[in-house]
């Protein structure tokens, strides 16, 4: 191929030719938008309106690199090192789990019902994160916490909470610590603890994507068989002593577990649960109120 001549719609028909064996339609026209985006600054509808435009030698070189890491099931948001997070950008690496758009919806949820108050919040397992920076974006007035078993992911978090110019602080905790509420925070001093744990058995790994496996860190994923709901467990019973009452806890699930979860909030107490489906019908999220 001469690149001389490659301009964007040659481009185009260049990627999806050599990406078609790996991933759908779907899928490549997702890819290759996010690759314009990311390399070009090119918003979805210049791929049309610029179809003529000349694509350059080093950018070229940009795509073919890409398209080869690609062939290799690597994340799209790891070429590129980055990934929009609702209200945010998100930069991302082999240190943290890519944020999910169902998380978005997550968020979403809990902006809804939080209103203008000043809260003070604390995200649990915050890798990235993107939720409480987000959350901090959307509610300026409160203070956001984030908290991470990975010293690397704490790390990370910081990074992007310094490039989105938000003022969040993060902990390097252990959720499952028993004592974790009590090296966090005063008794009954939050209103709002979120979590997005890992909630996949690892039996269900072989249903996975070679992407999600090869690339994302398990321990942001996995959980024993035996014991799915843990992080649920010990993140209600850190509620139970760090909520005040009317506060509010906020989970991301797996979609198995919805009423399992729910059943853990109820013996501890919570009241107003609430079982909520993502845009794609799935039971996602449940939120309850501590008494």
């Amino acid at each position: 191929m001469n690149v001389k001549e490659i301009n964007t719609v040659k481009l185009v028909e260049f990627m999806r030719s050599e990406l078609s064996d790996y991933y759908s339609d779907n899928e490549c026209n997702s890819i290759i938008f996010r690759l314009f985006e990311g390399i070009m600054g090119y918003e979805r509808t210049d791929i049309v309106l610029k179809a003529e435009t000349p694509i350059s030698a080093p950018d070229f070189n940009k795509f073919q690199q890409a398209v080869e890491r690609l062939k290799e099931y690597k994340p799209v948001q790891y070429i590129l090192g980055y990934t929009d997070f609702g209200n945010v950008k998100i930069k991302v690496d082999k240190r943290v789990l890519i944020p999910r758009p169902e998380t978005e919806e997550l968020v979403n949820w809990i902006v809804e019902e939080a209103g203008e108050g000043v809260m003070r919040i604390v995200d649990i397992g915050t890798g990235s994160g993107c939720i409480a920076i987000s959350l901090k974006k959307h509610l300026p007035n409160s203070q956001v916490m984030g908290v991470d078993f990975s010293e690397e992911c704490i790390a990370l978090a910081i990074e992007n909470a310094e490039s989105n110019q938000v003022d969040v602080s993060f902990r390097f905790r252990d959720a499952l610590d028993p004592e974790v509420s009590a090296k966090l925070v005063q008794p009954e001093s939050l209103d709002l603890i979120v979590s997005n744990p890992p909630y996949i058995p690892f039996k269900d790994r072989y249903q996975m994507d070679e992407n999600i496996l090869s690339y994302e860190p398990a321990k942001a994923l996995f959980v024993d068989d035996d014991n799915p709901l843990v992080f649920y467990k010990a993140i209600s019973q850190m509620g139970v002593t760090s909520l005040k009452p009317g506060g509010k806890l906020y989970f991301e699930i797996n979609e198995k577990f919805g009423d399992e979860v729910e059943q853990v909030m109820k013996e501890l107490g919570y009241a107003q649960i609430e079982q909520r489906k993502d845009i794609h019908d799935r039971v996602r999220f449940v939120r309850g109120a501590k008494q």
